[in-house]
């Protein structure tokens, strides 16, 4: 399975070397014409949608954090938080 940009490159090197119109070449690559046609938008938000989650991943860290039968965190030393273990 090939992503839809590089068959949307295929559908124009198609177009290119054939001289085929754009409906027939998407019908030989099987790309559907609104994908070829589709025109990505780069997210305006998306450094600050990173900075939040690194934020919240900061703030609240890893949730739950897996613990032994001894009530020590699996991976580590500290104990766990939880009043009934132990």
């Amino acid at each position: 399975m090939i992503s839809p940009d590089r068959r949307r490159a295929a559908v124009a090197q198609v177009q290119d070397v054939l001289g085929v119109s754009e409906r027939r070449a998407c019908r030989v690559i099987g790309q559907p014409l609104n994908t070829q046609r589709y025109e990505k938008r780069p997210a305006d938000d998306e450094e600050q949608l990173r900075m939040r989650i690194v934020d919240l991943a900061s703030q609240y860290g890893r949730y739950p954090v897996p613990t032994g039968l001894d009530g020590v965190a699996i991976g580590g030393t500290e104990p766990c938080s939880n009043p009934k273990a132990g």
